[in-house]
Order: structure tokens, then sequence, then C-alpha cells
């Protein structure tokens, strides 16, 4: 498990889930999580969501500090998410 970024609450399971399903093929689960717990960073790289997603998950529960953009199944394979 990560140590929490001083200053920075964890991000909710539904939003773990939807950043590890963006994790670049390049970077670990753990490097990428690492990576957009900093603030910049989670403005920076919009996390992609498809209907199948938001359809096993509570949206509601997604954190708000990240952007979100619904996209098709097809795209999401075409650009890595895991």
């Amino acid at each position: 498990m990560l140590a929490p970024v001083k200053g920075v609450e964890a991000p909710t399971a539904e939003t773990r889930a939807v950043l590890l399903a963006n994790c670049p093929k390049d970077l670990t689960g753990q490097q990428w999580l690492k990576l957009m717990a900093n603030p910049e960073n989670a403005t920076l790289y919009p996390l992609r969501v498809t209907q199948a997603m938001l359809d096993t998950l509570d949206a509601t529960k997604l954190d708000l500090r990240y952007h979100y953009v619904l996209v098709k199944q097809e795209e999401m394979s075409r650009l890595g998410g895991r």
C-alpha cells in the first residue's frame, strides 16, 4: 500500500480502480498511483472511463479532484489502458 501523501486525502476505492485501469503500460500500478497522488498531476492527466466501468462502480463515489472523460471501450484499449 502506498504511504499517504502529506496533506492529500487518499482516493476512494472507485477512483483507485479507475486510476489503475488508466495505468500506462510502462509503469507499475504503484508507480502510477504515486504519480497521480500529486494534485498537480491529477489535474493534468484526464482519466478515461467507459460505460461498462460506470455500470459496475458507483460513479457518485468518484473523487472529483480528478478529471474524467467518457470513451468507448475500443478507444480505451487503443490508448493503452489496462
